[in-house]
């Protein structure tokens, strides 16, 4: 065991035929010493998912038989966090720092003003989940999901707004002292915005789902965060008047995570 290493809500089991599973799944670096004896540790990671995008937001703007509506496109959903897993070499005694990053933030939705609306935000990234060896070597881990792709605004002479379109993008990381290939895999692309119409938002895309998640990681761990609608319009009070719906914001990803089995 990696006793007295681990921090408060991370778990630690041990398996069946010996084995010690260490598992963390909060967003915090935490650093543990390789016990005696121990040359080799199976590391499996998920990275954090990104940040849907906001949905754009509408358009409400008068013409002389009244008003001209066009809605504004939902926001594609965040990536899902790569998938690590290698046996890593290692040394007794040496002391490896674990980083979790936590999931990426989701854009804000769009604001909806008469003649210029405001397309949404893109949904952000973070870190990835990696293990760092000592003395500068280098870092073995699973990368990040990118964060939603906006909605587009709802604009005069071009029409309600367009959806942002998901993609599956993560960005690469080294493979530390892994022996032999790791299993490296992106999780699925996440699903893109749909268009607005003369009056209703676009429907925000759903986050990607990773490849894999191991079994003592938090259900969702590494999930893309949802887009956000676009902004629609509505009939407000008094009669005849209209209010204005902002595109609503993208979800969070979740936060990734690391397992460690030796």
């Amino acid at each position: 065991m990696l006793a007295g290493v681990l921090p408060v809500g991370q778990a630690s089991a041990a398996p069946a035929g010996g084995k010690t599973t260490l598992t963390f799944s909060e967003a915090k670096t935490t650093r543990v010493t390789v016990p005696d004896g121990v040359t080799k540790i199976v590391m499996t990671a998920v990275g954090p998912g990104g940040g849907g995008g906001g949905g754009g937001g509408g358009l409400v703007a008068p013409t002389g038989n009244g008003a001209i509506m066009l809605a504004g496109g939902g926001g594609a959903g965040g990536a899902a966090g790569g998938y690590f897993q290698c046996t890593l070499n290692v040394t007794p005694g040496e002391t490896l720092s674990i980083d979790v990053a936590g999931g990426g933030a989701g854009g804000a939705g769009g604001t909806l003003i008469w003649f210029d609306p405001t397309d949404g935000e893109a949904g952000k990234d973070m870190g990835g989940s990696t293990v760092h060896f000592p003395k500068g070597q280098q870092t073995a881990g699973a990368p990040r999901g990118a964060g939603g792709a906006a909605g587009i605004r709802g604009q005069l002479n071009v029409g309600p707004g367009v959806g942002g379109v998901g993609t599956d993008a993560t960005s690469g990381l080294g493979k530390g002292r892994c022996t032999g290939e790791p299993t490296s895999k992106p999780g699925a692309a996440p699903a893109s915005g749909t268009a607005g119409t003369m009056s209703a938002g676009g429907a925000g895309g759903a986050g990607a789902q990773p490849f894999a998640v191991p079994p003592t990681c938090p259900a969702g761990a590494g999930r893309g965060g949802d887009g956000g609608d676009g902004g629609g319009v509505t009939l407000d009070t008094p009669p005849g008047t209209y209010g204005r719906l902002k595109g609503k914001p993208g979800q969070a990803g979740n936060l990734g995570c690391v397992v460690l089995t030796y």
